[in-house]
């Protein structure tokens, strides 16, 4: 129910507490965002000078992995809903941008700006370009993926959370 800081030299401090099941956390530029991967959840924007977090988003259907994509926005699975969402980093109401997918873990953005997704429950990893709406399933895996990173070449690495493996 918190989230730590640790300097290079091993010290820790406290940047949020109180924040059951917090789970997604990402960083863009200097900010600090995070989850609550729960029934009922919210998403916060952190601060590591010990300011009160901003809640950007409450009573949310587990949210999980979330990511800032090149329009300014955070986006962020709804996994119990098997949808994705986004806020306006400045704040605002949350908006449904995808729905339909067979619960949605995790989103990132890939080097050319367009979103990927996991899904769960089938397999299957999708790129979204969140200008078009338009969807392109990338590959398809054994279900339970958990989590996914991109690297600088945009290769893609993904976990599973029913056997820990990563691919």
């Amino acid at each position: 129910s918190r989230v730590s800081a640790r300097t290079p030299n091993g010290q820790t401090r406290v940047i949020a507490d109180n924040v059951p099941a917090a789970n997604g956390i990402t960083c863009y530029q200097d900010r600090l965002f995070m989850d609550e991967c729960r029934p009922g959840g919210r998403l916060f924007e952190l601060y590591p000078d010990g300011r009160t977090p901003r809640l950007l988003a409450d009573n949310l259907g587990l949210p999980n992995a979330l990511s800032v994509g090149p329009d300014e926005h955070l986006y962020f699975p709804q996994i119990a809903a098997g949808e994705i969402w986004r806020v306006p980093l400045t704040g605002g109401t949350p908006q449904r941008f995808i729905d339909g997918l067979a619960i949605p873990t995790a989103v990132k953005f890939d080097q050319k700006g367009l979103l990927t997704t996991t899904q769960a429950g089938n397999g299957e990893i999708l790129k979204v370009d969140i200008q078009s709406g338009v969807r392109t399933k990338v590959a398809k895996v054994r279900p339970g993926i958990d989590n996914l990173a991109i690297d600088p070449h945009n290769r893609l690495f993904i976990s599973h959370f029913v056997d820990g493996g990563v691919a």
